[in-house]
């Protein structure tokens, strides 16, 4: 019983209060309520409100620029490649997500979330390729984890994910989630995740 009330004054907790967590390292990143976690913290269970997104989307084989040609599209978006000419604060996680495309092939959405100080008055992109997007508040199963990650780490991480739910029918396998919190740069204390969302 006292299992079921924390986790129901979890979900009525108004995002606005829910502090930003340490491996966010000051910048702005999405908020959650943290609605459980297993045993080892093999994964957790989080709910995010709406949240509005810029992004950009490639379909068709994996090649090995695909990613940094999403990522520069993006960036030149919030460095005043906009309507506005404005400047935009980078946020964190960069979230991928990864899904079969309808014509074969796989398709990639990258995401930049857009920081609550441009919310009022988002510049819209210039360049045609870039979309804004407000996605619903959802459930996300996630598993944490550290140090370089590249593609088959994400995937390796993603198996850990669905060995560790052990029921495919609660979340959406058409498509998976990568976030990454950390630029190339950073050498230590890493931090990355891979996302299902709950049915």
């Amino acid at each position: 019983m006292k299992l079921l009330v924390a986790v129901v004054l979890a979900v009525l907790v108004p995002y606005s209060y829910c502090q930003a967590p340490s491996f966010c390292k000051g910048n702005e990143c999405p908020k959650y309520v943290k609605l459980n976690s297993t045993q080892g913290n093999a994964f957790e269970t989080r709910q995010y409100g709406p949240l509005t997104w810029a992004t950009t989307t490639y379909s068709g084989p994996w090649h090995s620029n695909v990613l940094g040609q999403l990522f520069g599209r993006l960036f030149q978006y919030i460095q005043g490649s906009n309507t506005l000419k404005k400047k935009i604060s980078m946020t964190v996680p960069v979230v991928t997500e990864v899904k079969s495309a309808a014509q074969g092939g796989t398709q990639y959405n990258m995401k930049f979330m857009i920081p609550t100080a441009s919310m009022q008055n988002i510049p819209k992109p210039i360049d045609s390729k870039v979309t804004l997007i407000t996605d619903p508040a959802s459930i996300y199963y996630v598993r944490s984890f550290g140090g370089f990650a590249n593609g088959q780490i994400y995937m390796s991480e993603l198996q850990n994910l669905v060995n560790s739910i052990n029921s495919p029918n609660i979340y959406d396998n058409n498509m998976f989630y990568t976030a990454t919190y950390d630029s190339p740069s950073e050498k230590y204390n890493r931090h990355n995740e891979v996302w299902l969302r709950k049915l």
